[in-house]
């Protein structure tokens, strides 16, 4: 899923490896006129597991800076409670 900040856009697409390090964030097909060069957008994934393995995962937060580097990555323990107010322990 994508969420435009610009202009509220929204849509569900997929993925295409990149080259890796170029912070290339391109959207193809009919999705391409929703997004201009320059937009912020949000990226965001989800994941099936089952019960055994959600005791486990650890959803992620990546912030990212100018140029789509990282500029932090939080992860949630597993089974801890989503709180707002708190901030996330560091991936």
């Amino acid at each position: 899923h994508v969420v435009n900040c610009n202009n509220g856009e929204r849509f569900v697409t997929y993925v295409i490896e990149g080259t890796p390090g170029s912070g290339a964030m391109c959207v193809n097909g009919a999705a391409a006129r929703l997004v201009h060069p320059g937009d912020k957008i949000i990226v965001i994934a989800y994941c099936h597991v089952s019960g055994e393995e959600a005791r486990e995962h650890r959803p992620k937060v990546v912030l990212m800076e100018e140029g789509n580097r990282i500029r932090d990555a939080y992860a949630l323990k597993p089974g801890a409670p989503i709180d707002p107010g708190q901030p996330l322990s560091r991936a």
